[in-house]
């Protein structure tokens, strides 16, 4: 636009230049006039929501809200800067105050008489239908990490049960082992200490493991030579009692050992905390049955409760595949599913109570084609009426659409 040969036009010329512009296609350069008149006049309404207008069709969106909010503060009664708001938020993903907007252009339009036809209420049920994916969206994406969080949750509470389980399965063999070895352990056999020197003490191990004087097999006597063989048993005692200790000492360790191999130690099997490592060492095949036939039975459990609840979410989400009312079945003044439809002379189906609250708060003409119309005039449109009652057979959350 050249600056120069325009300087001298008035604001309403510059005006109607923007509108040919416009009407070309050519919205940038439009929007340029329309700048130009809004400089030589800035309280003229109708010059910020012609600007607007270009920025929504160039999708400029936050350019295009300004513009409408001065030029609805210059005149509240503009509905196209209500409906071009509308537009802007709509196409800045900003639903409910697109609907807010959009609505009041609507409300406008039927205060003033003026018959837009379909082009507000078709952007009034486009905006409805975005603000339900928007939610269902969200909904959808909340549902996913509960079930994310309850899979979790199973397979977590499984682990658990499993380490719980070989904690018990590790205490269990370790103290069955230390047993074994306590009940096995050397012992001096009696009847070969009999047999190889009767005249020996016999040393028999037992809870204290200590030395045990088989007074039997020594010989009293008041002679040197008795006196000597005394010497001599006392001798042997002595031995077989440090014999005793050091077999006692060789119990323990090997005691302690069997232990240390199962991870806990020999004073208590209750402190046991077994790490994963050690855990994952303890082969299944190492188990007893019943151990692994527990373990069985926790895997199976915590598999089909996953399954169950996965199953669950892929119902909820099947029934929300197709969650869309078809234009065909909204009112053309309500923008809802028609409950109840009514067909007027001009062939248009509308809602019972939304077209009965036209009638009389607005007037007595048909919305769309601006015929005179009554309520006596309106027949029930039964054929649309079936369609309706089957689709909410199909989709009951629509009722409340």
């Amino acid at each position: 636009m050249d600056n120069i040969a325009t300087s001298h036009l008035p604001h309403n010329t510059l005006k109607d230049i923007g509108n040919g512009m416009f009407a070309a296609g050519r919205y940038r350069e439009a929007a340029q006039y329309y700048t130009e008149a809004i400089l030589k006049q800035p309280n003229v309404s109708s010059y910020y929501s012609n600007r607007a207008l270009c920025y929504v069709q160039m999708h400029e969106y936050a350019k295009a809200l300004p513009d409408c909010r001065r030029s609805i503060a210059l005149d509240e009664s503009n509905l196209k800067a209500y409906f071009f708001a509308g537009q802007a938020h709509l196409g800045l993903g900003q639903w409910e105050e697109a609907l807010a907007k959009l609505l009041h252009a609507h409300n406008l339009a039927l205060e003033q008489h003026r018959n837009f036809g379909d082009d507000i209420t078709s952007v009034i049920r486009l905006a409805k239908r975005k603000r339900f994916e928007a939610e269902d969206d969200k909904r959808r994406q909340e549902e996913i990490a509960l079930q994310t969080y309850l899979n979790n949750l199973i397979l977590q509470d499984a682990e658990r049960q499993k380490k719980t389980l070989l904690q018990a399965a590790q205490c269990s063999a370790a103290t069955s082992s230390g047993s074994h070895q306590l009940s096995i352990g050397p012992q001096l056999d009696v009847q070969a200490q009999l047999e190889s020197d009767p005249s020996l003490p016999v040393v028999v191990t037992g809870a204290a493991l200590q030395p045990t004087d088989n007074l039997s097999s020594v010989a009293v006597s008041t002679d040197s030579s008795a006196a000597a063989s005394m010497v001599v048993t006392n001798a042997d005692e002595n031995t077989a009692a440090d014999s005793a200790r050091t077999t006692t000492t060789a119990v323990v360790d090997s005691v302690d050992t069997s232990f240390a191999r199962a991870g806990m130690s020999s004073s208590s099997c209750v402190q046991v905390h077994a790490t994963d490592r050690e855990l994952g060492s303890f082969e299944p095949t190492a188990l007893p049955i019943d151990v692994q036939v527990q373990l069985s039975q926790i895997t199976a459990t915590s598999q089909q409760r996953i399954a169950e609840v996965n199953q669950l979410f892929a119902q909820v989400d099947e029934r929300r595949q197709k969650r869309e009312v078809p234009e065909y079945l909204c009112g053309r003044i309500s923008f809802e599913l028609m409950l109840e439809p009514v067909i007027t002379p001009s062939g248009i189906t509308y809602d019972k109570r939304s077209i009965i609250a036209h009638l009389r708060k607005v007037g007595h003409f048909d919305p769309l084609t601006r015929q005179p119309l009554t309520e006596s005039q309106l027949i029930p449109n039964l054929s649309m009426k079936e369609v309706v009652h089957a689709f909410l057979e199909e989709n009951p959350w629509a009722e409340n659409y």
